[in-house]
């Protein structure tokens, strides 16, 4: 088990790594102000799903120090909500 918290804490430290160079070009690009406003709502989409990755990467790196996991209650209207913006037309297919 110790292993397992070892692996899941050095991969969350890397991905963390490439999360925070993802959310700095997507904030260098929203501060343009000559992009158009579909290509900013796809911008703020990344970063939207670079903050959920970013906490996803904290719970891994929770488990590699062993920490307790804080609960939270979760809106699945929200959920769903983003991830039909995500993956767009793929939902609307099925």
């Amino acid at each position: 088990m110790e292993a397992i918290g070892n692996l899941a804490g050095g991969v969350a430290h890397d991905f963390n790594n490439l999360l925070t160079v993802i959310a700095s070009y997507s904030d260098l690009v929203l501060e343009q102000e000559s992009i158009d406003d579909g290509l900013r709502a796809n911008i703020m989409e990344i970063q939207k799903a670079g903050e959920r990755a970013a906490a996803l990467t904290n719970r891994l790196l929770a488990l590699g120090r062993r920490q307790v996991f804080q609960l939270t209650v979760l809106n699945l209207n929200h959920v769903i909500s983003d991830l039909e913006k995500m993956f767009g037309d793929c939902f609307r297919r099925i």
